[in-house]
C-alpha cells in the first residue's frame, strides 16, 4: 500500500510516520491514541499497528531528515493487557520514502531500492537491524 498514509510491512502490519497519523482512518487513529496514552512516545516516531494482536509499537527516530534514519528505541504497547515494554534496539529505516509520503519522483526511492538490493532484503522489509546478529 502506497497511499501516502502508510505502508504494509513484510508481515502485512501497517506502519505510519508520526507526521501522517492524523491522515489515518478513525479506527487506526484510535489504536495509536490509546497506545500513546500508555507509552508517551517521542515526538518523531514510526508507529506499527497490529490490530489482530491488539498491539502498537512505536519506533523512535533519531532524525527524519537523515536519508536512512536510525531507530534506537522501541516501545511495545499491548492494548489487551494494557502493558508497556520499552527496549533499546538499533535499526535502520529503509522505507522512509513510503512512510513519509514522498513522491514517486523523489531521489530517496532509488537510493532505498539500491540499499535494499545491496543488503539483500525484500522490498517489503521496513527495518534492517544495525546489529547483524539480531534477526528481523
Amino acid at each position: 500500500m502506497r497511499d501516502g498514509k502508510g505502508i504494509l510491512d513484510e508481515k502485512d502490519r501497517f506502519l505510519a510516520s508520526s507526521r501522517r497519523v492524523g491522515l489515518l482512518p478513525a479506527e487506526l487513529r484510535t489504536y495509536v491514541a490509546c497506545a500513546a496514552t500508555l507509552a508517551e512516545p517521542s515526538s518523531e516516531y514510526v508507529v506499527r499497528i497490529e490490530p489482530e494482536n491488539k498491539r502498537v509499537k512505536f519506533f523512535a527516530i533519531t532524525s527524519a531528515k537523515d536519508s536512512f534514519p536510525v531507530t534506537d528505541r522501541q516501545i511495545i504497547v499491548d492494548l489487551k493487557k494494557q502493558s508497556v515494554f520499552d527496549q533499546t534496539r538499533r535499526r535502520i529505516l529503509v522505507r522512509k520514502a513510503d512512510l513519509m509520503g514522498m513522491s514517486s519522483r523523489s531521489k530517496q526511492r532509488p537510493a532505498e531500492s539500491n540499499a535494499r538490493q545491496k543488503l539483500a532484503i525484500g522490498n517489503k522489509n521496513t527495518f534492517v537491524s544495525v546489529d547483524p546478529q539480531v534477526s528481523e
